[in-house]
């Protein structure tokens, strides 16, 4: 890309921990080495100018237990680890001691910040960007044909998309435990499940739960369009979701999606116009019901429409001027 320098930085494959701590160490380096106008960070970082933040607070997982003695053992835990030890260092380094401004990809990730540390730096929430041009409803047209035929979907089967490789903490699980709820429902529905986790365990799950021939497992894909046009419905049952880019691709595509009213994402939509909002993920009596809602043909298609109009609305042209507002924010302190 014409003016793109790529400085390649030191890293390891494992430990991950440490290998954030030496990104860490190796990015400021170079930023002071290279006397960078501008240093725009995606990562734990010990300097950055402005500090884009994607997932919930590191210390959040010594918390998620509700009981005091649960607390307490995650505690220990962690201060017996190396590797929690290094990521809270990081963690407690960048928003105690900020040395720019923050932004947040969803107000989910902003209050969180906000309820686990004094972050002193300005926390603004930025929205992440679709193509809305790769991802279309024409593509979804155009490719339809040929992806139902690589997974093997007939055309009167209603397809469910699930895309995420943390397959526990996306909630898939839980979609499970809804179609083995309803055997009538599970032979209408096919589940496409499209990442990278662990596989053979779910594979396994599907066959305990008597769905294995209503689900189809990928893998990691290179191209995500054949699996948004193969699908109906797009699903991501994931709670306290910071803001998933694949739930702004389907929408873009007009696929209506179905997620929890607790994510970053439902910040974005309103229920029951452009999506589905479970309250509990876990309840699956709820779960059926917004999956039976949109096995209605004509329900999908007007939802899916309101989706596409509420994805335009985060282009990647939108949120590069909201970035680039920001860059012009910090060079008039500089001044």
């Amino acid at each position: 890309m014409e003016g793109l320098i790529l400085h390649r930085l030191p890293s390891m494959r494992k430990p991950r921990w440490l290998n954030s701590l030496v990104l860490a160490l190796a990015a400021g380096r170079c930023a002071q080495r290279e006397q960078l106008d501008l240093l725009h960070a995606h990562e734990r970082t010990f300097r950055y100018d402005l500090l884009t933040v994607h997932c919930i607070c590191y210390k959040n997982w010594i918390w998620r237990r509700r009981s005091p003695l649960g607390r307490g053992v995650n505690w220990i835990r962690a201060a017996v680890s190396p590797r929690h030890v290094g990521y809270l260092f990081l963690e407690s380094r960048q928003f105690h001691h900020p040395t720019g401004q923050i932004a947040a990809v969803s107000c989910l990730i902003r209050e969180d910040i906000l309820a686990n540390y004094r972050a002193w730096a300005p926390i603004n929430v930025v929205s992440p960007g679709v193509d809305s041009t790769t991802f279309s409803p024409s593509m979804r047209r155009q490719l339809r044909e040929e992806a139902r035929r690589r997974f093997s979907f007939s055309p009167e089967e209603t397809v469910l998309v699930f895309v995420g490789s943390e397959f526990r903490r996306k909630g898939l699980h839980h979609l499970f435990a809804a179609l083995a709820g309803d055997p009538g429902l599970r032979r209408r529905v096919r589940v496409l499940v499209v990442g990278g986790g662990p596989v053979r365990v779910y594979q396994a799950l599907a066959g305990r739960l008597g769905i294995a021939d209503s689900v189809c497992f990928t893998g990691l894909v290179p191209d995500l369009r054949f699996s948004y046009a193969s699908a109906d419905i797009f699903c991501l049952p994931s709670l306290r979701e910071p803001s998933a880019l694949a739930v702004l691709e389907a929408m873009a595509c007009g696929l209506p999606v179905l997620i929890c009213r607790e994510s970053g994402n439902a910040e974005l939509v309103e229920d029951g116009v452009d999506a589905l909002l479970l309250s509990d993920p876990a309840d699956s009596e709820e779960f059926l019901q917004a999956i039976r809602m949109l096995l209605d043909p004509q329900r999908r298609e007007e939802m899916g429409r309101a989706a596409r109009e509420t994805a335009c609305r985060f282009s990647w042209e939108v949120m590069g001027e909201a970035y680039e507002k920001i860059y012009m924010e910090l060079k008039e302190t500089w001044e």
